[in-house]
């Protein structure tokens, strides 16, 4: 999460803590509704002292994604204080509360991203593979004329090209597959 969302949570307790005037106001009251859903009490957030167990609960797709949030934010120092339930539907960890509220909001956003990233990319992923394995309709000299002639004022946005370039280059990463062989084979 580097980038704007990375500090989110540490701007919003530094503004708290020693912003002025509106701007402290504005981070308390963000701060306190971030609290409210977590059910964590504002004022050991503030403070950030005192360290406690803390659990997340997450699909088991998601914990791997929410362990690697736990330690980028939410630990002070390398701990083997991280621990799931056998499922991995849990996740307990020992941090300040404080950090356990930047993990909330860090999951959240990237769990966010995640999905539509992922969801992008399997697109794509879909998209090199049949372009990989030759499963268009292969369009005839005349068929291709036609075509062209059809969409020659049309224009190829910048995102379709992007798009292509991705899927292209994801293809020529991929195992290629004879199918006439591999049916041999069987």
């Amino acid at each position: 999460m580097e980038g704007k969302e990375n500090d989110f949570l540490e701007k919003v307790l530094n503004l708290a803590r020693r912003g002025e005037g509106g701007e402290k106001e504005n981070a308390i009251r963000l701060l306190k509704k971030i609290c409210a859903r977590r059910d964590l009490n504002f004022d050991d957030v503030m403070r950030g002292t005192g360290e406690k167990e803390f659990s997340i609960e997450c699909q088991k797709s998601f914990s791997k994604l929410l362990l690697h949030v736990i330690y980028r934010y939410g630990l002070l120092r390398y701990s083997d204080k991280v621990h799931a339930n056998y499922n991995y539907t849990r996740v307990f960890f020992t941090t300040t509360p404080d950090k356990y509220a930047e993990v909330c909001t860090a999951f959240e956003i990237l769990r966010r991203r995640y999905k539509t990233e992922k969801k992008l990319f399997a697109d794509l992923f879909a998209d090199a593979f049949y372009q990989k394995h030759d499963l268009f309709y292969q369009p005839t000299a005349e068929e291709w004329k036609k075509i062209n002639e059809e969409k020659k004022d049309e224009k190829i946005s910048k995102a379709e090209q992007r798009r292509h370039e991705i899927s292209t280059l994801m293809s020529r990463g991929m195992e290629s597959v004879e199918i006439y062989k591999q049916l041999e084979l069987h």
